[in-house]
């Protein structure tokens, strides 16, 4: 892959992310998506740094004092994602009071050709989050994953995929979430987000009870089924360098990095 190959697949990699981060923002009541010299930040309404979400590269140390004043004001955390080095910016985001939190690896998978065997079936079933039941559920199992160190940011994220479920009727199938479901109890999450022909993957997530039974697996194997079902011609992703050799099992190539900077919510 040339250099500019890369560039290109990260690009809209990036443009993926900002349309799954502002998706739920745009449509939901008490949530804004707010833009600053080609930066998109998020503010869901309450203490979510998984929804309260800045992406992009600034111009200026005054957009970053921006940004930061805005989040500060609103007594809010926030993530800021960059898919380019913030070496000309870390000292400025540090002190303005973020903090690096990780480097996740962007990858990507054509689904022009047929897809690698899917995992064992082992879920009694896989729904589609069409209910405010299902919805439920898929905040159930995405917030499990932050207890018992942050309960805040697990009862918001309830609290927003409840609020999703009530408005569901309204939410059009750019974004797809799967729930995957081991004896009537749900165990593990998928979403896809559909930008032109691009299906970017998110929140595979399996609680640490009901994780090493191949339940993550399935989900995300059905994800990369649906997307090609949808005639999305590639999938892509950002991957924690713990869960690299998984997705690159499935056929994904290393494309490209993300630093994630945490924002504190204020004492």
């Amino acid at each position: 892959m040339t250099n500019q190959q890369e560039k290109d697949i990260t690009r809209r990699m990036s443009e993926n992310i900002a349309g799954k981060f502002s998706y739920l923002a745009s449509q939901l009541p008490g949530m804004k998506v707010k833009h600053l010299n080609g930066l998109q930040y998020v503010d869901c309404g309450r203490q979510s740094d998984t929804f309260n979400t800045v992406l992009g590269t600034p111009a200026s140390t005054d957009d970053i004092a921006q940004i930061t004043r805005y989040y500060q004001q609103m007594n809010r955390p926030a993530a800021w994602w960059f898919s380019e080095p913030t070496t000309a910016y870390a000292q400025a985001l540090r002190q303005a009071g973020w903090e690096h939190e990780e480097n996740e690896v962007g990858m990507h998978l054509s689904l022009t050709s047929q897809l690698q065997t899917k995992s064992d079936t082992v879920l009694s079933r896989i729904e589609y989050c069409d209910s405010l039941s299902h919805f439920q559920d898929f905040g159930r199992v995405l917030s499990a994953i932050f207890e018992p160190g942050n309960t805040v940011e697990a009862e918001n994220i309830r609290a927003i995929y409840q609020q999703a479920g009530e408005h569901s009727a309204s939410l059009d199938d750019r974004l797809i979430q799967l729930v995957g479901y081991f004896d009537d109890q749900p165990v593990s999450t998928a979403t896809l987000y559909f930008h032109h022909n691009i299906a970017g993957v998110f929140d595979i997530a399996t609680p640490e009870c009901w994780r090493r039974r191949g339940f993550g697996s399935e989900i995300f194997y059905q994800a990369l089924w649906v997307a090609q079902q949808k005639k999305a011609t590639a999938c892509v992703l950002q991957a924690s360098p713990d869960g690299l050799n998984i997705y690159k099992k499935a056929g994904f190539i290393s494309t490209g990095n993300f630093e994630v900077w945490n924002l504190p919510q204020n004492n």
